[in-house]
């Protein structure tokens, strides 16, 4: 099984959960106010050397642990991070909104000038036919996704009285089964990123969308589609000039990024090919961020893990028409693949100085996504 699927399988509980845990919530959370205080958020450094976290689990923290991961990150130098926001959890009934939870992530981020990134994935219960047992199941009206993005660029965008998101991923891994169920469905997730980018920038002109979020592997049935020929397919059914920069996820547990130069299907042969249609489809201009790169220390040690990230951030940011990365992740959960660079003690792996290393040694400088305006 591709290494994207392993990582998607561990978090499927962790999803359900929230979901139940949503639908508890009383109804003067779900209407929680907007913040009225004015503010510039922090931009996303889209130079091919900046590096961040990408922490999925941070929705699912206590608020100490939240403290405790912005501490984290504060000491690591990290300046921009990538979030998941659960659209299945924040609008658990149509209409109905909790933005408690988002908001207490997006304020801590801001309190640190961290810049964020929010990946909006997993669909509510009541959006889809399969939303009961599928966390991820395709909706049956992608307007539905694109609606709750506007609600979502309105809160925290350029516009807002407290602009705390810097660029809108849409969706995650489309093209494996688990990020888009029952099966991956090009054409169907190209009109969701098609009608979610039209609603986002009618808010919020300014606004970076970022599309694809494709994670590496091969096809196999109806379960993942080789992210080259999902690129290719989206291409056909209209994608072009529906995204501002294309996310790819290169995860491989069987060797280094670079190690894969040579050889046909590896994740950096994979990424040479998108870049390579990408340009032809004329959309050389466009960039291609990394916003998951990671190995778990359940398939390598501490210090190769180590010498992983290294070896990936060393590689990726010699490479033309690449943007940011963004190591997945910051701290391993109970009962879950150990993908964090902590362990679920909060104890630094090698991973925690390979990071702050690079990070010291790589000044800012390069293109940035401000969102002090609309």
């Amino acid at each position: 099984m591709p290494a994207h699927l392993l990582r998607a399988l561990a978090r499927l509980s962790r999803i359900g959960a929230a979901a139940v845990a949503a639908l508890c919530i009383v109804i003067a959370q779900l209407v929680a106010p907007a913040p009225a205080s004015a503010a510039v958020a922090a931009p996303i450094n889209t130079a091919p050397t900046a590096l961040g976290i990408a922490e999925s689990n941070l929705y699912f923290m206590t608020a100490s642990e939240l403290a405790t991961a912005m501490q984290a990150f504060e000491q690591m130098g990290v300046k921009q991070i990538r979030i998941f926001l659960p659209w299945r959890a924040i609008e658990p009934n149509r209409g109905a909104y909790n933005w408690a939870i988002a908001d207490r992530i997006l304020d801590a981020a801001a309190a640190k000038g961290i810049g964020v990134v929010g990946a909006v994935t997993s669909t509510p219960i009541w959006a889809s036919r399969n939303g009961f047992w599928l966390p991820n199941a395709a909706p049956d009206d992608p307007n539905t996704y694109a609606q709750f993005m506007v609600r979502l660029a309105e809160r925290y965008g350029a516009g807002s009285a407290q602009p705390r998101i810097a660029a809108y991923e849409i969706w995650n891994e489309p093209n494996a089964n688990i990020g888009w169920s029952p099966q991956p469905n090009v054409a169907g997730y190209t009109q969701l990123l098609k009608l979610a980018y039209t609603a986002i920038k009618a808010v919020e002109p300014t606004a970076t969308v970022v599309g694809g979020v494709l994670g590496a592997g091969l096809s196999f049935g109806t379960w993942t589609i080789n992210p080259v020929n999902y690129l290719t397919q989206m291409y056909a059914a209209g994608a072009q000039g529906y995204f501002d920069a294309l996310s790819f996820h290169p995860y491989n547990f069987s060797s280094s990024f670079s190690a894969g130069a040579p050889y046909a299907n590896t994740p950096y042969r994979q990424l040479m090919s998108l870049r390579a249609l990408m340009n032809s489809a004329g959309d050389g201009a466009k960039k291609i961020w990394t916003t998951e790169y990671g190995v778990p220390t359940s398939a390598v040690n501490g210090a190769t893990q180590a010498a992983w990230i290294t070896d990936f951030a060393t590689t990726w940011s010699a490479l033309d028409g690449v943007g940011p990365m963004f190591i997945y992740s910051l701290v391993d959960r109970p009962n879950e693949t150990p993908w964090g660079v902590f362990d679920r003690n909060w104890v630094a792996k090698p991973g925690v100085e390979a990071i702050r290393t690079w990070i010291a040694a790589h000044t800012p400088g390069g293109e940035v996504i401000s969102k002090a305006s609309g």
